[in-house]
């Protein structure tokens, strides 16, 4: 019936196609707006219906020229949403002079649905039976999809074992709303209490039971009992025989018996399991014929099984499987492979013969895109390493794949094969399902609530769009405003120029920031050329060391940095067997002014005193190569990372910081297992999956052309307790963190390990991780952690950066959660920083009964 309803709606609409179709060809020589292009195209009438429901639909017609054929398309589409019972067009000016038009759709919306009711079901929670619907409150009801409803409420209940379940549905309509009921007889309840097996002598029944996806009621399972479960188990249990050897293992009956358990109102379900498990089988080699391309040595490779040895049928298909794919990634996609078994039953014994034909490589006729209605073609075409006329690549295929998946444009990405228009020629096609590709970040924060000189609200307020107008472009803004800091920038990246892996990036930036320096204004004052000068409130260095070179809070001063910056930057990638080999550089340019009152302050730091209401001019040049073959560079499970940054501050007369800078970064994945789930009902499609993440980086400052390295308090390395030694960024460790001239160092080793599970893949993960980080003050000193936390030891030591002493290092452990979402990338951790007391000679916690909380961002390969 409902069929028969179908086939004449869509009868009628090809039929009013039609008509409309003659009638604008008809008058195509008087109406106005044939071929005037279409400025747009609107609804009246929407209640329940959304323009954005409807945009994604319409949005490919906007812009085009008004045909008869579009019309058509366009009137077809709006058709198949089956939204509205009334259509009624209508095209109008889209411009007093009539140049271009508009559509508008008078419609009348089909009834919304009102409210689901359901009558019967107490063996499953309402919320669950819901969640499983395809309809949706305050959508529109369309009757055809109460039938796959109740479909799909019955292979719930089936999951939960009630086999006897039956679902009906109706529903009401009352003032254009619907209101629907599915009445449900759930029946008796089946569990599984006791799996038997018969004629199993070869493998327990413990390993058999092992292997089956239906189990036993216990402790921790339900005993549900799924008929179409049972039908998997009977090819799970054959083929685990199978991979011990016994070819011919049958299972040659199951019976059941019930009994009614009237107290918990279920039926108790005993299974019996009859098998015949046959003879066992050995190994009796591989054969080849036919095969030229490829010699038999390289053929018999795959097949690593020693003569004589069990034979194991899945890691025998395996075999096969590679076989087989090495003339597919090879382009041989027509061979004819065939297989012929040869077995021994006297011997036990089991051999295979292969005979090959082999035939020219297949040819990529046409690639075709389905599924892109924002990316463009080029966009996704220039991602993937095959053109029209090139072999078939399995191997290509997948790195296009990989490239696709790292633009992080789609959700889904599905490469088909069809039959060319000649033999030997294939037709590639993606199907790609499109995803926002929108960062949004904001957010708003209090904080010095309660203090005078400064504003309580802080906010946050970033935009990125990754695929801009659907060209592969990036364009972003960042907002932040807050007591002590505001700044706004302005980004455009161009990843492909002139049609080449040849990326492009303009920035422009504005920030405004307020500082705490260090002063030297009381009591002796030294010259800013003396080299024994400290800050106040001290007159020496070593009554400064003594104190852990540590400044009261009481001593700074107050300044505000004022920075308007230009940056410009270019890249190439080159595609490698070691994986993505990018080169590129750099050149910011910046201008700086520093404003204090100096009536009440004289900085330490003489360059401040020099940028005093002046505008200073900063240059900064900057080299980078790196090496990528992760699988996901956004939440890599496989591969490694290494780069190598050069950075070049400061060229010209007048400049108050000259400096260079190299960044060294190694990183590597490593998925250590994965195993499925499917035992468990709700999550038979999950797997429970640990990668293994390793990070090394080495960040050094060092002198530039006139011999000396000067950097101003902020350009200094440091552990800032947020990317780096995750936890110790508290009060009590000011003097490793950058920020002033006598805190942070010169440089700076950093590591972590982490192991990470995925919650729900591609959304979010829960990390756990340990960090360590050394930091030099100088050339020759680093800092002493346990000198640093006041434990009595000095703060500085002589040493080196790769080969630390235990209390030169800042260690962290923790966990906590990562957004793996493109479009919040956030990471929530509880850390807890310690460190070797050389005093005790143990390790000891800085805040024994606190966690410290860590909010960042993953951070991009750089």
């Amino acid at each position: 019936m409902r069929k028969a309803a179908y086939m004449k709606r869509w009868f009628l609409v090809g039929l009013l196609a039609v008509v409309v179709l003659m009638s604008v060809q008809a008058q195509a020589d008087t109406e106005w707006y044939i071929g005037k292009p279409i400025r747009n195209i609107r609804f009246e009438g929407l209640q329940v219906v959304t323009n954005s429901d409807l945009d994604a639909i319409i949005r490919e017609y906007r812009d085009q020229a008004f045909s008869a054929e579009l019309w058509m398309q366009l009137l077809t589409a709006v058709y198949q949403l089956d939204y509205f019972t009334e259509i009624a067009p209508e095209a109008v000016p889209g411009d007093s002079q009539s140049q271009s038009v508009v559509i508008l759709f008078r419609v009348v919306e089909r009834p919304a649905l009102r409210a689901i009711l359901f009558d019967g079901n107490r063996g499953i929670r309402t919320a669950e039976l819901q969640e499983v619907l395809s309809i949706k409150l305050d959508s529109i009801f369309n009757q055809g999809d109460l039938r796959l409803d109740e479909i799909a409420i019955r292979r719930l209940y089936l999951e939960k074992g009630y086999a006897e379940v039956a679902i009906s549905s109706r529903f009401e309509v009352e003032d254009n709303r619907v209101t629907v009921f599915f009445d449900i007889v759930e029946g008796t309840k089946v569990t599984l209490d006791s799996i038997i097996f018969e004629g199993a002598s070869a493998i327990s029944a413990q390993a058999l039971k092992g292997e089956m996806v239906l189990k036993e009621r216990g402790l921790f399972q339900s005993g549900a009992f799924n008929e179409s479960l049972l039908l998997e188990d009977r090819k799970r249990i054959e083929f685990y025989y199978k991979t011990r050897g016994y070819l011919d293992i049958t299972i040659v009956n199951i019976r059941r018996e019930t009994v009614l358990d009237e107290r918990a109102g279920a039926q108790r379900l005993t299974l019996y399991i009859e098998l015949s498990e046959g003879q066992r089988y050995l190994y009796d080699g591989v054969s080849f014929a036919g095969n030229v391309i490829f010699d038999t040595p390289t053929l018999e490779a795959f097949f690593r099984f020693r003569s004589g040895s069990i034979f194991n049928y899945a890691r025998f298909l395996e075999a096969d499987g590679q076989l087989r794919d090495l003339y597919y990634q090879n382009g041989y996609i027509f061979n004819e492979i065939s297989m012929e078994e040869r077995r021994d039953a006297e011997r036990g014994l089991i051999a295979y013969q292969y005979t090959i034909q082999e035939r020219e490589r297949a040819h990529i006729e046409n690639i075709t895109i389905r599924g892109n209605d924002r990316t463009m073609d080029e966009v996704i075409l220039r991602e993937i390493p095959l053109e029209a006329g090139d072999i078939f690549s399995n191997a290509r295929i997948r790195d296009g794949m990989r490239n696709l998946y790292n633009l992080q444009y789609f959700s889904s990405i599905e490469p088909e094969l069809l039959p060319g228009s000649q033999d030997l020629l294939m037709e590639l096609v993606f199907n790609v399902v499109e995803q926002s590709t929108a960062e949004i970040q904001f957010g708003v924060s209090l904080s010095g609530v309660g203090s005078d000189s400064a504003f309580p609200i802080s906010g946050l307020l970033k935009w990125n769009e990754k695929n801009f107008l659907g060209r592969g472009q990036s364009l972003d803004i960042d907002l932040n405003v807050a007591s002590n800091s505001q700044n706004l920038s302005f980004g455009f990246t161009e990843p492909w120029l002139f049609n080449q892996r040849w990326s492009t990036r303009v920035e422009l930036a504005f920030q405004h920031t307020s500082n705490l320096a260090l002063q030297d204004s009381m009591g002796p004052v030294f010259s800013y050329t003396d080299p024994g000068r400290v800050p106040d409130p001290y007159s020496s260095w070593a009554e400064y060391q003594a104190a852990g070179n540590v400044v009261p809070s009481a001593y700074y001063m107050n300044y505000d940095t004022w920075s308007l910056s230009l940056g410009l930057s270019t890249g190439y990638i080159f595609k490698t067997l070691l994986g993505d080999l990018g080169l590129g550089g750099g050149y910011n340019i910046a201008l700086n002014n520093k404003t204090y009152d100096d009536d009440l302050f004289r900085p330490y730091d003489a360059g401040l005193r020099t940028n005093l209401n002046t505008w200073l001019p900063s240059n900064r040049l900057f080299a980078r190569a790196y090496l990528n073959q992760l699988d996901m560079w956004f939440d890599p499970t496989l591969g490694y990372y290494a780069s190598q940054r050069f950075t070049l501050t400061g060229f010209f007369p007048g400049e108050l910081e000259r400096y260079t800078r190299s960044d060294t970064r190694l990183e590597g994945y490593l998925t250590l297992f994965n195993l499925p789930l499917s035992f468990i009902p709700i999550l038979e499609d999950q797997s429970f999956k640990m990668v293994l993440g390793l990070h090394s980086s080495v960040a050094v400052l060092m002198p530039w052309f006139d011999g000396a390295t000067t950097v101003s308090g902020g350009n200094r390395l440091g552990i800032d307790g947020t990317f780096i030694g995750r936890g110790w960024g508290t009060d009590t460790n000011i003097a490793l963190r950058a920020g002033s001239e006598t805190t942070g160092g010169t440089a700076l080793w950093s590591n972590w390990l982490e192991l990470r599970i995925p919650i729900i893949p591609g959304i979010i993960s829960l990390d756990s991780f340990l960090d360590a980080a050394v930091l030099a003050s100088s050339a020759t000193q680093l800092y002493n952690i346990d000198g640093v936390q006041g434990s009595g030891a000095t703060a500085l030591s002589d040493g080196s950066l790769l080969l630390p002493a235990l209390n030169n290092i800042a260690f962290s452990f923790g966990f906590g959660l990562r957004f793996t979402l493109q479009q919040l990338p956030l990471r929530l951790y509880l850390a807890k920083p310690f460190y070797y007391n050389s005093q005790s000679a143990q390790l000891q916690f800085v805040d024994p009964d606190n966690w410290e909380f860590v909010l960042s961002f993953s951070q991009p390969l750089n």
